[in-house]
């Protein structure tokens, strides 16, 4: 199944998802969840095999500690901007897959800048320690400049 479809997918079952009060939490269909993700586990691997690049990217994943999968964040800014994105978290430990999390990514900044930016964000967290500090809230990944 081609990858992009399974991520509109999941882009939808998070769009159909009811939040719960006072929390940062959701509540989605738990089946179609679990079906897509046994989808998203055939895909995303051959995916990597077939791609032109598969050597390091493989390697890469097979030696991650987790990867993060974040369809749509939005980045937008005129000297004081932000960014945010919602998706979905799987950890290895122990050489095991663990289940999915979902995961609010968000961040502001201030300084020269104007424009707006939609991207799907796909992290590969290599090291243990890294990927315990990615599940702790607060986590914050690095800087980034670009013209447009």
């Amino acid at each position: 199944m081609d990858i992009l479809h399974l991520i509109d997918r999941l882009e939808e079952l998070f769009n159909e998802s009811r939040a719960i009060p006072f929390t940062h939490n959701v509540v989605v269909d738990e089946e179609k969840m679990l079906d897509l993700i046994d989808q998203m586990r055939v895909a995303i691997p051959e995916e990597m095999k077939n791609a032109q690049d598969s050597g390091l990217s493989y390697d890469l994943v097979r030696k991650s500690a987790g990867v993060v999968i974040i369809p749509d964040m939005f980045k937008g800014g005129f000297v004081v901007g932000g960014s945010y994105g919602k998706g979905v978290v799987v950890a290895r430990k122990d050489g095991k897959w663990s289940g999915p999390s979902f995961v609010y990514i968000g961040a502001g900044s201030v300084g020269f800048q104007i424009g707006v930016q939609l991207t799907d964000l796909i992290l590969v967290v290599i090291g243990q320690n890294t990927m315990e500090s990615f599940l702790k809230s607060s986590f914050k990944l690095g800087a980034d400049s670009a013209i447009a």
